[in-house]
């Protein structure tokens, strides 16, 4: 029985173990603890070649009216006319030696971010632990369920917290002596988002 599409407040805790492979099979087992009438807990675990990958927490709560009372973000400018991530790429010309750890080309080429403030992925020098991006996946999911929107977006705000961790440093994350890994990552999702439209 899935009734996760109807429901849109989401809290998803994500362990993760060992490294995975996009070029290999995963197997997730979920374990329901709790199915009541308006909440749902699951785990999550991802197997690979026999290896735990990562561990989730997830929880569903049935979707209730805003009661318009929740604290927004500050407005930020939207995304028209701000540098994406590919511009800024291509203005460095060679970064130079870097860890590897991330490829903006490889993941510019599914999913459009853009900002007004994009530091120099090596060596950006000491800024503030702050950071605005609009993201957007490119293509259209059509009709797919609101979960899926929701792990989309899980994985691509995972691709600047570590960024953004690093600002007061002054290294960037690509910089070639600095080791990164995202052990645990927690979000919260209150109201239906697409991952297919600027957030």
């Amino acid at each position: 029985r899935n009734r996760a599409p109807a429901r849109y407040d989401t809290s998803v805790d994500v362990l993760r173990v060992n490294p995975g492979r996009i070029d290999r099979p995963i197997v997730f087992e979920v374990r329901r603890l709790k199915d009541g009438a308006s909440f749902t807990l699951a785990t999550v675990e991802a197997v690979q070649d026999g290896k735990l990958v990562f561990h989730a927490s997830v929880s569903f709560h049935a979707a209730e009216p805003d009661p318009g009372n929740l604290r927004r973000a500050a407005a930020a400018a939207g995304p028209e006319g701000l540098t994406s991530e590919g511009e800024f790429v291509a203005s460095l010309g060679a970064i130079g030696v870097t860890n590897g750890a991330y490829d903006p080309a490889f993941f510019g080429q599914l999913i459009e971010r853009r900002s007004a403030h994009w530091p120099h992925p090596t060596d950006p020098g000491p800024g503030e632990a702050l950071k605005s991006i609009w993201c957007r996946l490119r293509g259209s999911l059509g009709d797919a369920p609101p979960l899926l929107h929701q792990a989309i977006i899980g994985y691509i705000s995972d691709l600047s917290l570590v960024q953004t961790a690093f600002r007061p440093r002054g290294v960037g994350a690509l910089h070639p002596a600095v080791r990164t890994a995202t052990l645990s990552h927690a979000m919260w999702f209150h109201a239906p988002l697409l991952a297919d439209g600027w957030f």
